[in-house]
């Protein structure tokens, strides 16, 4: 196991870049994302302790199906304001409203067309976004590309639908 000190030892320097990314040799959890997606299942995590957290590998089950990470890397140092910050956090996570086996398809005017997306979901069928739990706390970006000429005579339209169960 690493231990606090020794991440603090990586900080400023070329290591620390992948204390951020995820374990490429952990299979477990992308195995685990790529599940609950196809599943449309959504995965909210609550790390609490004292000790390193590889965050980056775990998270990457919340990051692909929409989910959320709510990081507590001093927990308990503070017992009291701790454990009400945790309390709050799960209460919001739990009555919060959130959309299910949602699905984004997003439309332009000709000349322009979708180039990509990111956010926190997983793409398997190209342009539409399916994304297992959305919610207001989630946010998608829509690269959009200049591939044509447009017409001048006539507005440029961007639309954007979002389809859910609750």
């Amino acid at each position: 196991k690493i231990t606090r000190e020794e991440v603090k030892r990586n900080y400023g320097t070329e290591t620390e870049r992948a204390m951020y990314t995820a374990d490429e040799k952990d299979l477990f959890y992308a195995k685990l994302a790529d599940t609950c997606s196809k599943r449309q299942i959504t995965v909210d995590m609550f790390l609490c302790g004292q000790l390193f957290a590889d965050v980056a590998t775990v998270g990457q089950v919340c990051s692909k199906t929409g989910g959320s990470v709510h990081f507590s890397p001093y927990f308990g140092k503070n017992p009291v304001e701790d454990g009400q910050q945790l309390q709050r956090e799960m209460e919001r996570a739990v009555n919060r409203t959130i959309g299910f086996e949602a699905v984004l398809k997003v439309r332009c005017s000709t000349g322009l067309r979708v180039k990509d997306h990111f956010g926190h979901f997983m793409n398997r069928t190209g342009m539409d976004v399916e994304i297992a739990g959305v919610d207001s706390d989630k946010a998608i970006v829509v690269v959009l590309e200049h591939d044509d000429d447009l017409d001048e005579a006539n507005d440029v339209f961007i639309q954007a639908a979002l389809l859910y169960t609750t």
